[in-house]
């Protein structure tokens, strides 16, 4: 299975609720969101769902990826910033792979650093990458390698 970790669009600066949960994509954000679900669809994966942090800026980027690949899109609090729990990802990405096909895809989208956090975890020997706005690798996670990115 293969697993697409990938950072939210571009934020606004501020939110409606004058909180950092609640900033939500720009318009470039949403193109960026976009242009991102286009390139998976360039890739020779299924992807099966999408799990984003319930940040408004995170969720928003879930959803149009989601919405463009046609898959169904989830809240998922372990790759939030304040809920951010690597264990328990772990754990719910383990369940989720169980029974998938060799060649289905996860995609989770998440912030800085956690995006790397979790690139490092399952590809322990990958270069570093810059996970500018809607970028993301895709790690194979039987061969604990990043196998493409968004730059290539």
């Amino acid at each position: 299975m293969k697993l697409v970790i990938m950072r939210h669009g571009e934020a606004g600066f501020s939110s409606t609720n004058g909180l950092d949960s609640g900033r939500e994509l720009t318009a470039r954000g949403q193109e960026q969101a976009t242009h991102a679900a286009s390139l998976l669809q360039d890739q020779y994966i299924q992807v099966q769902q999408v799990w984003a942090s319930h940040y408004a800026r995170a969720w928003q980027t879930g959803c149009i990826v989601a919405q463009h690949l046609n898959v169904p899109c989830q809240e998922e609090r372990a790759l939030s910033i304040s809920g951010y729990d690597l264990q328990e990802l772990a754990q719910n990405i383990a369940i989720f792979a169980k029974d998938q096909p060799v060649n289905a895809a996860l995609v989770l989208v998440s912030h800085i650093p956690n995006v790397s956090d979790i690139m490092h975890f399952y590809a322990p020997n990958a270069r570093s990458f810059s996970f500018y706005p809607a970028n993301f690798v895709i790690v194979d996670l039987e061969q604990k390698r990043v196998c493409a990115d968004s730059k290539q």
